[in-house]
């Protein structure tokens, strides 16, 4: 696997993404929020995750895609972990994505057919017009094929390690169909579902946002209270007494 930053500084709070098969870290350019840095990992043939500099003390881990199933194997330690469109089974006519679809994905890869699977991840021309802008200009089908072949070896020799605590899927998912991903996360009841109406292709960015905590606004509603906390407070005191 390899990381990229596309937002770094001196936070302590990190957005982790794990990237969809065929995106890089242009596609997640827009998940960026106040407060945080935001890396992306992404290439799945080696599993061997790179070090996260020590400065990050809370880390939510958002995962798309395939890439649930690569963050599903590693045992990060991390506030939230998130996934999207996704389940840690990706292979699965059960749990993922149909075997058959899968294999005849991986065995017939062009350029040609790559461009047929962004437009059914589109669901619309109207979103293929929106992400096709974020996808890698000149893909490498090769490295793609092999990674396909990665996964599906990879998920027959390893078990997740992962507990997730909140789970999106799309209503219009062609990739990833939401019947067998309502089948997954039902069985993982500790995971909050979220059904969201959308293609595969989602708006990463608002669930990033829905989830994230809005430090701003919360700083904001403190300083606005501040006035009146000593009035609060001993309000609060006497409910206390009494009690």
């Amino acid at each position: 696997m390899k990381i990229e930053f596309i937002k770094r500084g001196a936070e302590t709070r990190l957005i982790l993404l794990f990237a969809g098969w065929s995106t890089d870290a242009r596609y997640y350019n827009d998940c960026v929020v106040e407060g945080w840095d935001t890396a992306v990992v992404s290439d799945y043939r080696d599993l061997s995750m790179p070090e996260l500099p020590q400065q990050y003390s809370t880390i939510y881990i958002f995962a798309y895609s395939l890439g649930v199933w690569a963050a599903s194997q590693c045992n990060l330690n991390a506030a939230a972990k998130i996934a999207i469109c996704g389940s840690p089974v990706p292979v699965s006519d059960e749990f993922g994505i149909p075997e058959a679809i899968f294999k005849a994905t991986a065995d017939g890869l062009t350029a040609e057919s790559l461009k047929k699977f962004h437009r059914r991840m589109a669901g619309d021309r109207a979103t293929m017009q929106r992400i096709e802008l974020l996808l890698p200009d000149f893909p490498d089908i090769a490295a793609l094929k092999d990674e396909l072949l990665a996964i599906a070896k990879g998920q027959d020799l390893t078990e997740s390690v992962c507990k997730w605590n909140k789970a999106y899927l799309s209503t219009q998912d062609r990739i990833f169909p939401v019947e067998n991903l309502d089948r997954y996360w039902d069985m993982h009841s500790e995971a909050v579902k979220v059904k969201i109406n959308s293609s595969h292709a989602v708006d990463l960015p608002a669930i990033i946002k829905d989830v994230i905590p809005n430090l701003a606004a919360i700083e904001e509603g403190f300083s606005s209270a501040v006035a009146t906390y000593n009035d609060n407070a001993l309000v609060k005191e006497e409910i206390l007494r009494r009690i």
